[in-house]
């Protein structure tokens, strides 16, 4: 559905000029005139709001200037020559056009219900997502926390002491105590391997998309199939 986001100046400068101004050659001047208008609408309002749907980068073509591409950081890179066979990285042949490839509109609809962040991780790392009850290619499932019991003495200099993964004395029915996480992700073992060259690298990218739409104190494992 049109909204007052989306204007083009092409079908704008006509109906805004006196009938008796409508030629050809004048509409065409006003056109130029307000192109750069038409580029800014349509990084702001266009692929900043609603996202971009630029295609990703190809070492072996030659992007013409104002070509957009996605690279593999998920940032938009526009190109500031014509033939431009250069890596999006290079600042003399390419510039940011756009630092997310997802629009500010959907993004901020995202957050940490299982979901929504199936949805959102399968559209961030280029994987199918699919609605329940089929399994997308990236999915969660949540682990059963346990009820936690404490043995504690009267006093607090007879009391147990209890550590993160210890304690002097029983914590239910055992001295050792590991705390489950809360869910695991599950990601194609091929997805996983190609964001980075070890597992803790690619470890961190994962979590740094998935830990922004986390409540404080949620905690997972991603593990690959």
């Amino acid at each position: 559905m049109p909204t007052i986001y989306d204007i083009d100046f092409s079908k704008f400068t006509p109906r805004m000029l006196p009938p008796d101004k409508r030629f050809t050659r004048t509409v065409a001047w006003v056109n130029v005139l307000l192109s750069p208008l038409q580029y800014l609408r349509d990084i702001w309002f266009g692929s900043y709001r609603t996202g971009s749907t630029a295609p990703t980068w190809v070492n072996t073509d030659p992007y013409p200037k104002y070509a957009l591409v996605k690279y593999s950081n998920k940032v938009i890179y526009e190109s500031l020559v014509d033939n431009n066979t250069a890596v999006p990285t290079d600042t003399t042949k390419w510039r940011v056009a756009q630092q997310n490839f997802i629009g500010l509109s959907e993004r901020i609809q995202y957050n940490g219900q299982k979901i929504v962040l199936e949805y959102a991780m399968n559209k961030w790392f280029g994987t199918v997502f699919r609605q329940p009850p089929n399994t997308s290619d990236i999915y969660i499932t949540n682990n059963s926390i346990p009820v936690a019991s404490f043995r504690v003495g009267i006093t607090e200099e007879k009391s147990s002491k209890v550590g993160l993964n210890s304690s002097t004395e029983y914590v239910g029915t055992s001295s050792v105590y590991t705390v489950p996480s809360n869910f695991i992700i599950h990601c194609p073992v091929a997805t996983f391997n190609a964001l980075a060259s070890t597992d803790d690298q690619r470890t961190k990218i994962f979590r740094a998309f998935v830990d922004q739409y986390l409540p404080s104190g949620i905690t997972y494992t991603i593990t690959t199939y």
